[in-house]
């Protein structure tokens, strides 16, 4: 006969299970994934400024444009998304054994290069930041590189919860493709310094070698 004291070990048990599965399970998975996604936000930080730097050292002069208009770009588009897929390589690094090998890095990088190059998944603008007083618009350009990337959820049901409640929260295309592949939408900016002086010289020079 199964006593008074079993019965409510029994049934204290049953309760710590649900609320587990219920409510810590969840909160551990947000806990998780929002560390992940802090972690991918800092990636793609550093990679908006590996941008600017590469602007800043190859264009002569810096237009506005945006990844919907390639004829656009201060030079290869290829390169841009390159350069940020070499950034955002830890965020795919992750998991994987990597002893100095070069066919791990090579795959790393692979898939790095692969997720970057889709326009669907990565967004490139650059705008202009409007100059503070006219001395300084004649010397100085300024422009804001703007990187959104959809970034992968894993841990569920988080990932499956996170993307319906706040894709209701937004109508921009971009997120909506994010919100609906189970990805949240992160984004991250640096400011590209270019002076005006240097660009001219340089257009000059260029234009001395033709």
């Amino acid at each position: 006969m199964v006593s008074a004291r079993s019965r409510t070990r029994g049934v204290s048990t049953v309760e710590f299970a649900i609320v587990a599965m219920l409510v810590l399970l969840p909160l551990l998975t947000s806990v998780m994934e929002l560390a992940q996604l802090a972690v991918a936000r800092q990636a793609l930080g550093y990679a908006a400024t590996e941008v600017a730097r590469g602007l800043e050292a190859e264009a002569p002069e810096v237009s506005t444009f945006s990844s919907g208009d390639t004829s656009a770009w201060p030079g290869d588009e290829l390169r841009v998304r390159r350069i940020v897929g070499l950034a955002l390589l830890p965020l795919f690094s992750q998991g994987e054994p990597l002893d100095g090998s070069t066919s791990a890095l090579a795959g790393v990088f692979a898939r790095a290069v692969a997720e970057t190059l889709r326009p669907d998944l990565l967004r490139i603008d650059l705008q202009e930041i409007p100059a503070t007083s006219p001395s300084s618009a004649r010397f100085v350009s300024l422009h804001r590189v703007t990187l959104r990337y959809c970034r992968e959820l894993y841990f569920a049901p988080i990932s499956d919860l996170l993307p319906a409640v706040l894709r209701a929260t937004t109508f921009d295309p971009f997120d909506q493709w994010c919100f609906a592949n189970a990805r949240m939408p992160i984004s991250a900016s640096a400011v590209l310094v270019r002076p005006r002086i240097l660009a001219v010289s340089q257009a000059r020079v260029v234009g001395s070698l033709d």
